[in-house]
């Protein structure tokens, strides 16, 4: 397979606004771009760069391996603008096992750090800390913590934010238009979960107080219900300083091309809550369709999410793309199936090609193609591949074919008996060596318009056959009897 040679990302784009609540809210053009590359097995650098207007950033940082026992990541970063030079610092260690699992972390930001998001409306956390422990308990379920600590100063949005109606948040009318303060954010929240599985179900339980926010707490617990390999039903209940709370919600998800999903999720709080959503996963698009009402409010949505990408000189429509992708190419043969993790993923189209969007970067992906797609006259040398592709970025799966040029010859000698098998029979024109099978049969490839074999037979008696070949595309022609003309030394 192969890659770009360059382990680096960009976006770039107008920002969105006020998502799901107001049409057409964008701000100012932006960019990033990431760069990451793995020195070794047990390190990991990278380095990334954003901008708007009044402001750029740029930083760096690690992964490293310790030891294989749990995963150190440090950052710093810095940013230049109109509201002067900031820092920001951050340090975590994660490390995930089968029975126990934990992860630190810890940023601080200066006050003038400014990045994208802080640029329309959403400032940087002065401080944020973040701790969690998993214990598994095997049969009887697992249990974990964690606690979250962010503080964030106040600070005016320099964009017009959406204030829902009865909001608290400060105006100021002054500099000739509305400048919103977003309040200053002060949270310690301790949580605390339990999980078993009981025969087909998942019970569990969640608990959480807030030690920032007049002690506010609440309690969740809930079921979850498999219905096969792609359905489920859940339900839940639970109570806090808000009030009750019941949900119940029934899913299905669409996995490979062709299937059709749903969402159906009702609940009764503060606000009732009802919601339902169709999906399907066309080799286009993610098309999905739904209702929303909440407090007697209705909305209706439609949604199609898809992708076009320029590889390899082709222009390809696919599912959209969050990861890695891989083009297949079966040069040049059409219609065969390609699976993907041994699921199907798609047909290649009138050019040999195919675009399978969801691959896991960093990772093995076991790609392959249909055998029984491959028409006989056909060869392949192989029919699976493993690549490992770069986080966002592509390659290029080749599965090279050539026609064998094949047929299936019946060899008999002068009295028109099949010859013995074990006979073994040689093309003089390549000098390929094939075997005489029951019945006078032979199986020889690489044949031109007229050919002779040189036939061997057990008992040491020699022929020779002279014939003319003529291909029969997508078959492989029998041509016979054949008479072996026996040779005198």
């Amino acid at each position: 397979p192969t890659s770009s040679l360059v382990p680096i990302a960009t976006e770039a784009g107008a920002v969105r606004r006020n998502w799901g609540l107001l049409s057409n809210d964008y701000g100012n053009f932006a960019a990033t771009a990431t760069w990451r590359r793995g020195l070794s097995s047990a390190l990991t650098v990278e380095a990334s760069a954003e901008g708007t207007a009044g402001t750029f950033m740029a930083g760096s940082g690690l992964v490293v391996n310790v030891g294989n026992l749990a995963m150190l990541n440090v950052a710093a970063a810095a940013s230049t603008g109109s509201g002067g030079t900031g820092t920001q610092l951050s340090v975590g260690v994660q490390r995930l096992g089968a029975v126990f699992s934990f992860s630190t972390s810890v940023s601080v930001a200066g006050h003038d750090f400014r990045d994208i998001a802080a640029m329309n409306g959403d400032p940087v956390p002065r401080l944020r800390l973040n701790a969690s422990v998993g214990l598994s308990l095997g049969r009887f379920g697992s249990v974990g913590a964690a606690y979250a600590g962010v503080y964030r100063d106040s600070a005016p949005s320099p964009i017009r934010l959406y204030v829902p109606p009865g909001s608290t948040v400060a105006r100021n009318a002054s500099l000739g238009g509305a400048v919103y303060f977003q309040p200053a954010q002060h949270t310690h929240i301790l949580s605390a979960s339990y999980s078993v599985p009981v025969r087909n179900m998942s019970i569990y339980v969640t608990g959480f107080h807030d030690f920032a926010s007049n002690g506010s707490s609440g309690i969740l617990a809930g079921l979850t219900i498999p219905l096969g390999t792609r359905s489920s039903v859940s339900a839940s209940v639970g109570s806090g300083s808000s009030g009750g709370y019941r949900q119940v919600q029934a899913a299905q998800s669409p996995v490979t091309i062709g299937d059709w999903g749903y969402q159906i999720y009702g609940s009764d709080s503060r606000f009732r809550h009802e919601f339902a959503q169709l999906r399907y996963k066309s080799p286009w698009a993610l098309i999905e369709a739904g209702a929303d009402r909440i407090d007697g409010q209705t909305s209706a949505r439609l949604e199609s999410q898809g992708s076009l990408s320029f590889v390899d000189g082709g222009l390809f429509a696919s599912n959209a793309i969050d990861d890695s992708f891989a083009v297949v190419d079966t040069d040049g043969l059409a219609h065969v199936r390609v699976l993907y993790e041994n699921r199907d993923a798609g047909r290649t189209d009138s050019a040999g090609r195919l675009l399978v969007p969801d691959l896991r970067s960093f990772d093995v992906n076991h790609i392959g193609i249909e055998p029984t797609d491959i028409p006989p006259d056909v060869t392949i040398p192989f029919i699976t591949r493993d690549v490992r592709p770069q986080d966002r970025s592509g390659v290029v799966v080749r599965f090279p074919v050539r026609n064998s040029h094949g047929a299936l010859l019946r060899l008999v000698d002068g009295a028109g008996t099949p010859l013995d098998a074990g006979s073994v029979a040689t093309l003089r024109a390549t000098g390929a060596v094939v075997p005489v099978g029951y019945d006078g049969n032979a199986y020889v490839q690489d044949l031109q318009a007229h050919d002779e074999l040189d036939v061997e037979q057990p008992d040491g008696r020699r022929c020779h056959v002279a014939f003319d070949y003529r291909p029969v595309p997508g078959d492989i022609p029998t041509i016979g009897p054949l008479p072996c003309l026996e040779q005198r030394p």
